[in-house]
């Protein structure tokens, strides 16, 4: 008896640019022939042409700038993997064009697990026109619809203008129900809900996290709370398993992050103090992924506590405070639940002396 043929039920769109991945790649804004802007994915998602003016997508076709430079985030991914594992319709819907190696760009997604045979990348710069990318992804979306019967439709984007594209939609499938999902630019999904943010104000909040934190997945992307595993009619969650994608932490890693958080590393004393009371070894080169990893889970508590992007060990800001630098690490404790800015500095002192213990 031949088995019954499986029919997806659940349709799931991921949007590619800042919503799986975090690129910096550029598309050009160009009139009478020269470049007048350079804009981001995000600010391309809102860009309306004004007369004369046209898109150059040359580098968004670049398959191995995308490979080599796009940070995964890995929440979003895991959630693309566990729809894939589900059974779902799972498709990729993005403003670019058609990357000039194919294979490469899929590998950007295979190196990280994803079974890219079960996943279609739809891909709104190949149609032609002056629509705004929201229209073409909604175009892109409703032929979909009509292929299948789908009682589910879920689409994740960082962009409102797509995600409201799409809601949209439930007039012309009532049959069907809708899940818009926001990404954030600290990479969490949320039910969208429509608010009148401007993009000048969106664009702000970007400059203050990159401030705080630096651009990409592990200065402020990749924390993810809000969505859930379970298949309820309440959040429009996927479903399965799925294995979790693993961060490849490399001495690189523990570099950049350090010289995020001010802290000195290269060839600096009280860093080698710090990795060997840690993991035994004093070098990061000698490290596995689980010494690695102390190391960074260390680093990331000074990036919690100073989470306003202000460096604790600039010259002169302890001082001003009032924190006595050569004090004890249990005084440092003691003065640290004075709280504000203080109690910051006075946290991370001590957690540096500690790091110095053998």
């Amino acid at each position: 008896m031949r088995a019954q043929e499986f029919t997806p039920s659940k349709l799931v769109i991921f949007d590619i640019d800042d919503t799986l991945v975090y690129t910096q790649t550029k598309v050009h804004v160009v009139k009478d022939g020269q470049v007048v802007k350079s804009l981001n994915s995000h600010d391309f998602t809102h860009y309306k042409l004004q007369d004369g003016e046209s898109f150059d997508f040359g580098d968004f076709a670049n398959a191995k700038e995308f490979f080599n430079n796009a940070k995964p985030i890995i929440p979003m991914l895991n959630q693309l993997k566990q729809d894939i594992a589900t059974g779902n319709k799972v498709v990729m819907v993005t403003a670019r064009a058609d990357f000039d190696d194919r294979e490469l760009f899929l590998d950007t997604f295979r190196k990280y697990g994803v079974d890219m045979s079960r996943v279609h990348v739809y891909r709104a710069g190949n149609m032609t026109g002056k629509m705004q990318t929201e229209e073409k992804k909604k175009i892109i979306i409703r032929k979909l619809l009509d292929q299948g019967n789908y009682t589910k439709a879920i689409m994740y984007d960082d962009a409102e203008p797509n995600l409201q594209s799409f809601v949209e939609l439930k007039t012309e499938y009532p049959q069907t129900k809708f899940y818009a999902w926001h990404v954030s630019l600290e990479g969490e999904a949320s039910e969208y809900h429509r608010t009148n943010e401007t993009l000048e104000e969106r664009k702000k909040k970007r400059r203050v996290r990159n401030a705080a934190y630096g651009p990409g997945l592990y200065g402020g992307y990749g924390y993810f709370s809000t969505y859930g595993n379970s298949d309820s009619s309440s959040d429009g969650g996927g479903d399965g398993g799925g294995e979790s994608i693993r961060e490849n932490i490399t001495p690189n890693t523990i570099h950049k992050l350090a010289d995020r958080k001010g802290v000195k590393w290269d060839n600096e004393p009280s860093f080698l103090r710090l990795t060997k009371r840690l993991t035994g070894k004093e070098h990061l080169d000698d490290l596995d992924q689980k010494g690695l990893d102390k190391v960074k889970q260390h680093l990331e508590k000074i990036e919690e506590n100073f989470a306003d992007g202000k460096n604790p060990q600039d010259k002169g800001d302890s001082k001003r405070h009032g924190v006595p630098t050569k004090a004890s690490v249990s005084t440092l404790r003691k003065v640290a639940k004075q709280g504000g800015r203080k109690g910051q500095l006075a946290h991370w002192m001590a957690n540096m002396k500690a790091g110095k213990k053998k």
